[in-house]
C-alpha cells in the first residue's frame, strides 16, 4: 500500500511559565539568584522522556548550580496533576511543556505567571504570548495522507476544505478519540470554527 502525505497545518506546543496568580514577571537575574536559593527547579512535561531529559541536561550544564527534576506524562494527565496540586494550596511545579489544549483551564484562570526571555524575540508573534505567559517550545504538524491505490491524484484532498466533501464523510481515520478531540479542536483554532466542527 503507498500512502501521500502533504503538511497543511500546524499545532504549536508551548512551553508555560507557571506561577501562583499574582507573583508578578522576574527578570533572568532575579530568576536565576531564586534558582540558586532553591537549587533546583521542577519541570512537568509531555514531551518523550529522552527530548525532556536532554533539555534538563542541557539546561544544568548552562546553570550547574540547578538541578532539573522532571515529571512526564501525557498532556492531560500533565494537566490533571497540576489542577489537584494548585486546588490543595500546592505549588509544586515551576515550569510546564505541553500543548495548548490541555493548559487552557490554567491560562484562564490566570495561573500563567509572567518571563519575557531574551531569546523570545527571534519567534514570530503567532509562537508566543506578548504578555510572556508562553513560548512556543516545538510544533505539531496535521497531515493528510491517503491510499494511493484507491484515490487516484486527481480526488485526491488538496486541501482541508477538499476533506469536507460528502465523498470523504465516514472515511476519515485519525489516532483515537482524544485526538479526534483535540485534533478537531486545534483545527477549529486556525480554521473557521464552522469547518472545523463538520470535519
Amino acid at each position: 500500500m503507498k500512502f501521500k502525505i502533504f503538511a497543511v497545518m500546524a499545532f504549536v506546543a508551548i512551553i508555560f511559565w507557571v506561577a501562583p496568580i499574582g507573583v508578578s514577571a522576574q527578570t533572568r537575574e532575579e530568576l536565576i539568584e531564586g534558582a540558586k536559593k532553591e537549587g533546583r527547579v521542577v519541570w512537568y512535561g509531555s514531551l518523550s522522556l529522552e527530548d525532556l531529559r536532554k533539555l534538563a541536561n542541557a539546561f544544568e550544564k548552562k546553570y550547574p548550580f540547578i538541578k532539573v527534576e522532571t515529571f512526564r506524562a501525557s498532556g492531560e494527565k500533565v494537566a490533571n496533576k497540576i489542577m489537584t496540586e494548585v486546588r490543595a494550596g500546592r505549588y509544586l511545579f515551576d515550569v510546564v511543556a505541553t500543548g495548548a489544549f490541555e493548559i487552557w483551564p490554567l491560562q484562564k484562570r490566570g495561573m500563567l505567571g509572567k518571563y519575557i526571555s531574551p531569546e523570545s524575540k527571534a519567534y514570530g508573534s503567532k509562537f508566543k504570548a506578548a504578555d510572556g505567559s508562553w513560548n512556543d517550545l516545538y510544533d505539531n504538524y496535521y497531515v493528510i495522507g491517503w491510499n494511493t491505490n484507491m484515490v487516484s491524484p486527481i480526488e485526491a484532498p488538496k486541501d482541508w476544505n477538499d476533506m469536507l466533501a460528502e465523498k470523504w464523510k465516514g472515511k476519515i481515520a485519525l489516532l483515537s478519540t482524544r485526538k479526534i478531540t483535540n485534533g478537531t479542536w486545534r483545527c477549529s483554532t486556525t480554521w473557521e470554527r464552522k469547518k472545523g466542527r463538520r470535519l
